[in-house]
This record gives C-alpha cells, structure tokens and sequence, in this order.
C-alpha cells in the first residue's frame, strides 16, 4: 500500500483516493508496539481486526461498528508468514490490534494499558482502524501486517 503517512486522518485520504484511482484491495504494512509478553522483537502481527481508538472512522460510522480485516486477505497473510517462518524461523502472530490517536504515552485516562493485554489484544498502532473502515464501508478487500517496534 502507497505510504499512508501518520495516523487514521490521512489512511483514510489515502484509501479513499486510491479507490477512486481502482484499487480493490489494501494491506497496511507498518509498525507496532506489542503488549502482550510473549511477542518478542523481530515477531511479525497479522491483525484479524482492531479496536477501533480513533476518532476518524467515527466520522463514517458509529461507535459499535467493527473494524475487521478482509478474510482472503488474512489469509494470504497467514500463507505468506508460514512460509517464511519454515524458511527463517520468524515468529508470528494473529489477532486483534488497537488503534490508537496517541503515538507517545498518553495519560492513561482510559485504562487502556491494562485493560487492553488481559482482553487479548496484541498490540497498539495507528491506522489501521481506518484502512479495514474505509475499505469495507467501499466493499473492498483489506488487511494488515506489522513489524515490532518494541515491547
């Protein structure tokens, strides 16, 4: 996917113009910051679907709407990453992620350092929400595959 630049506002300039240029499916490749213990440096994240912690995709839809993955995209992920795990030995992981508005520590207001990682969420990252949103909400195809930034 064409560099989104930081955050859902602009994710979500970019996956609407590049609807409008043809593109059908979408796979946020990016960086995040795993929670949960057992995700180690060099681990990959395959997101199945975010919480949505923007306030972008709240401009499209309503709060309880969900932000998920494409599943054929999912898939080609899950592929992909099994292969290079059986060539090299890297480690991956599918699940849930978060998106997040907030690059650096927040306050925690929320609760959402805690809460988050006892919920099964793997991770937290920042565009996501918008790219599964928009992309769904168009009828296309998207998914997302990440790198660690840390623990």
């Amino acid at each position: 996917m064409k560099d989104t630049g930081i955050g859902c506002p602009s994710a979500a300039i970019v996956v609407e113009e590049l609807v409008n240029c043809g593109v059908h499916t979408f796979i946020r490749v990016g960086t995040t910051g795993a929670i949960q213990e057992d995700i180690e440096l060099g681990d990959v994240i395959i997101a199945e679907a975010t919480v949505r912690g923007d306030g972008t995709t709240k401009e499209y839809t309503g709060e309880e709407y969900p932000a998920i993955a494409n599943s054929d995209v999912v898939k080609a992920l899950l592929k992909s990453a099994g292969e290079v795990k059986e060539e090299r030995g890297m480690n991956f992981h599918v699940g849930i992620v978060r998106t997040n508005d907030a690059f650096y520590d927040a306050p925690d207001f929320g609760g959402i350092v805690e809460r988050y990682p006892r919920l099964g969420v793997l991770s937290f990252e920042m565009e996501c929400s918008a790219v599964f949103t928009v992309a769904r909400l168009r009828g296309l195809k998207a998914g997302a595959v990440f790198g660690l930034l840390g623990i």
